[in-house]
């Protein structure tokens, strides 16, 4: 399976800077009995542990911190920010006609390992631009209570990649 610190370890190798936010380093011992890593929880535990140690002799910044809502929403006016979950949760409230993936709907679908890239906020609306290469359009907007609501979700980890 692709965990975050995967894609942190893919962009530094292409020569980005990369910024990895997360409240829990390494695996989460709590979705051991989860379907979604039940099968490679073992495996994906060590590999996922040894990139963690390896962050930052690469020259990944890793802080186990949250994000609050008003630094992400200053973030994608500067650089771009790699939102990673896989929770179950919803993202209600989009501004559009049609939501894929259904993670983004608030529909109840299990794990889905979704990722999507905040590319601007709209501090009038309180809505972000984002692009999602599972939807069919090029951008979506999204409410910024929806998206908070989503990054908090169980599944997780309030992954957060900054490039």
């Amino acid at each position: 399976s692709i965990w975050t610190v995967d894609l942190a370890h893919l962009l530094r190798r292409f020569g980005l800077h990369v910024s990895f936010y997360t409240v829990t380093l390494g695996p989460n011992p709590a979705y051991a009995n989860e379907s979604f890593y039940m099968e490679n929880m073992e495996d994906d535990e060590r590999r996922v542990s040894q990139l963690f140690v390896e962050a930052a002799h690469v020259g990944i910044a890793v802080e186990q911190r949250s994000v609050s809502s008003e630094e992400l929403q200053v973030c994608p006016n500067g650089a771009g920010v790699g939102l990673g979950w896989a929770g179950s949760g919803g993202m209600g409230g989009m501004s559009m006609s049609m939501c894929l993936p259904a993670v983004l709907c608030g529909m109840e679908l299990g794990y889905a390992g979704h990722y999507v890239l905040l590319v601007g906020f709209d501090a009038g609306t309180q809505e972000y631009t984002i692009r999602d290469p599972a939807a069919q359009v090029q951008t979506l907007r999204v409410t910024a209570a929806a998206l908070d609501a989503a990054r908090r979700s169980f599944g997780t980890d309030e992954d957060i990649l900054v490039v």
